[in-house]
């Protein structure tokens, strides 16, 4: 028994230390640290993100290689007539001339002036010395056979052609040669108008003799040029420039005239261009600054050829200098026309003009051939 109480007293204290064991364990668990501090932190000077720098450099590099790369395509598929260089390379014919954009509107959207009525009253622009060098590349288009009868015509309407004409009859006439304009576009009348004629016989009653040609024929108000008008009223048959009355008109107005220009329809949409321009001399194709297509100019050319037409060249018209240099264009100096023409203090905001021509005495064309610039 004495044995029985030492064993069942040693088994109590050993219970006893081994129950403090686990309580002291499990106290210095609690008291353990989760984490340890090994330096203080400081607070940063600049941003860890986004990296500003940097990433402006790449933007940068990104946005140059995609706007090259839509430039180069932009220029791959661009198909519009910006030079004299798109003329002469990619349709293989001859340039004769830009012709600029004028202003013939004031700022409230008003029209001030025809682009014709603007040769007269600015003989010193830029838009006249255009029209002079026209008229000087008809004068020497030739020099074994004199041209007399010129054909101006445009691959689609809206490309400046009638009032080119008109204002190169006006400069061709007031430099003394004897000129007579014809309004050959029966279904607009537009030169007509653009002179300001409403005539009751013109054109189309002399051609089949119900009118007396000095009747039909009449002088231009504000110079020495003669016009052939188109009457409101009168009817036009489908086929005049192949009637035989019509070459005989031409027969007779040649030895009455120096030159004679015919502004026709559209090449495109009208016949009659066609064959009229393979009655005349020379035919002159005008095409608007873009806004013709190469593919268009390149079938209005192959109709002239197939009409058997002599093609002088082809006229760039309504060239807006302002905007002209974005195109490769190597006569795009519009500061220097500052200096050397009077030029308007603004680009034009709508007008422009038609083409004509018309031959002076050779020694002033000589010498205004040689004064005027290239890039015309």
């Amino acid at each position: 028994r004495e044995l029985e109480r030492d064993a069942e007293t040693s088994r109590g204290l050993y219970e006893e230390v081994i129950s403090r064991s686990k309580e002291t364990r499990e106290q210095d668990g609690l008291v353990q640290p989760d984490a340890v501090i090994l330096s203080k932190a400081s607070a940063p000077g600049w941003p860890s993100s986004p990296r500003t720098f940097l990433s402006l450099l790449i933007g940068a590099f990104l946005g140059g290689v995609v706007g090259g790369a839509l430039a180069i395509f932009a220029e791959m598929f661009d198909t519009k007539i910006s030079s004299s260089e798109d003329i002469e390379k990619k349709l293989g014919v001859n340039a004769i001339g830009t012709v600029p954009l004028i202003r013939t509107t004031n700022a409230l959207g008003f029209t001030q002036t025809s682009p014709a009525d603007y040769l007269i009253e600015n003989p010193l622009s830029a838009f006249a010395e255009s029209v002079r060098y026209l008229r000087a590349a008809i004068a020497f288009s030739d020099l074994d056979s004199e041209t007399k009868t010129v054909a101006v015509t445009s691959s689609l309407p809206d490309e400046g052609k009638t009032s080119l004409t008109l204002a190169l009859g006006r400069m061709s006439a007031m430099s003394g040669a004897r000129t007579l304009v014809i309004d050959g576009d029966f279904r607009r009348r537009q030169l007509t108008d653009a002179a300001g004629l409403k005539p009751e016989i013109g054109f189309i009653e002399y051609l089949f003799g119900t009118g007396q040609l000095s009747d039909a024929i009449t002088k231009d108000p504000k110079s020495m040029l003669d016009i052939l008008p188109l009457s409101q009223t009168g009817h036009t048959p489908h086929d005049v420039f192949g009637t035989r009355a019509f070459d005989d008109l031409l027969v007779r107005l040649r030895s009455m005239y120096d030159l004679i220009l015919i502004d026709t329809g559209p090449i495109l949409l009208m016949a009659e261009a066609r064959v009229v321009a393979g009655k005349t001399d020379k035919a002159i194709l005008v095409v608007r600054w873009r806004h013709t297509t190469r593919s268009a100019a390149r079938q209005s050319l192959n109709l002239l050829k197939g009409f058997k037409a002599d093609l002088l060249g082809v006229t760039i018209n309504m060239v807006n200098l302002n905007r002209r240099r974005h195109y490769r264009d190597p006569g795009a100096g519009y500061n220097a026309y500052r200096k050397y023409y009077q030029m308007d203090s603004k680009p034009s905001l709508f007008g422009f003009m038609k083409n004509g021509s018309s031959k002076e005495k050779k020694g002033s064309m000589r010498a205004e051939a040689i004064q005027t610039p290239p890039s015309l």
